[in-house]
């Protein structure tokens, strides 16, 4: 339902990814979101995160094509702070923290059906 508006948050301008891999982060995100809520059908506040999430294994393939490119030179000059690579997996790993905080901790909020704990009693003087 969602799948069309997947590859805006990918960002793959070189078109290493193909269609069938995006199509399979997207179905691995659904049966991960059934996984953690129990609902089939994304729920419209979720979809932001949910789609940042099938991109987060997305962009990992990504950071896995870039990781073997590596600047052989060494300037005076110049800092390295990272290569694309690493810049991919920050992305990655920030979209799968974006869903758990929203996805999981709203799923666990729920009292229904899971242990709560109760406030101590306080003592009698």
């Amino acid at each position: 339902m969602y799948a069309d508006r997947l590859p805006a948050y990918v960002q793959d301008q070189a078109g290493i990814l193909s269609a069938d891999e995006i199509a399979s982060a997207y179905a691995d995100m659904l049966a991960k979101y059934q996984k953690d809520t129990g609902n089939v059908e994304i729920a419209a506040e979720h979809v932001d995160v949910c789609l940042k999430l099938a991109a987060a294994s997305c962009i990992d393939k990504l950071a896995t094509y870039y990781a073997n490119d590596d600047n052989s030179t060494i300037s005076s000059d110049s800092v390295d702070h990272g290569t694309k690579a690493d810049s991919f997996r920050r992305i990655a790993n920030g979209y799968r923290s974006q869903y758990a905080a929203v996805v999981v901790n709203d799923n666990k909020s729920s009292a229904h059906g899971k242990a709560v704990q109760l406030p101590k009693r306080q003592r009698l003087r």
